[in-house]
């Protein structure tokens, strides 16, 4: 499920999981890209050695895609009445929970459902990185190294993230 910030995709993953476990007996585990966001000294290191921008969390490029990959193995995989632990981003903090307080999941799991902002997003082509789009590129990545940054790791990790996805919503 994609969708800009604050659009309802949260809310709208959770809804397709209760009706398809309530009506279709179909085990659902539903997951947000945002808890695999590095932890906070791992954009604090991608902040110092590629571009300041990335110590803020939310753009391709401040996720653990390695992390969500094998989360999705790991559930495919989840045999009945099995438990494996879901990645967990504590906002408020700004860091990823302990794994003690992610939250458990019973296999198997029928269907995941995985939604977030830049969900199934391709790389934009290189030759629109050149000019600033606005403001923020304008000022604050004037040489287009966060720019390229993001578009590499959509090309190269996320790129493999995206490729299980079934559908797009």
């Amino acid at each position: 499920v994609q969708g800009a910030q604050g659009s309802g995709k949260t809310t709208a993953a959770s809804a397709l999981k209760t009706l398809l476990e309530g009506l279709f007996d179909v085990r659902c585990a539903a997951i947000s890209i945002d808890d695999f966001y590095l932890r906070k000294e791992e954009r604090a290191r991608l902040a110092s050695e590629v571009h300041p921008l990335f110590r803020t969390r939310g753009v391709p490029g401040t996720h653990d895609v390695t992390l969500a990959l094998a989360t999705f193995d790991r559930l495919a995989a989840l045999p009945a009445g099995a438990t494996m632990r879901l990645p967990a981003f504590d906002k408020a903090i700004d860091d990823r929970m302990p794994e003690d307080r992610w939250p458990v999941i019973r296999g198997p799991v029928d269907v995941v459902l995985f939604e977030g902002w830049c969900v199934g997003v391709s790389p934009m082509p290189e030759a629109e990185l050149a000019l600033p789009v606005n403001a923020l590129e304008r000022e604050e990545d004037p040489d287009g190294r966060w720019r390229t940054a993001i578009r590499e790791a959509l090309a190269g990790p996320y790129r493999a993230l995206f490729a299980r996805l079934d559908r797009l919503v």
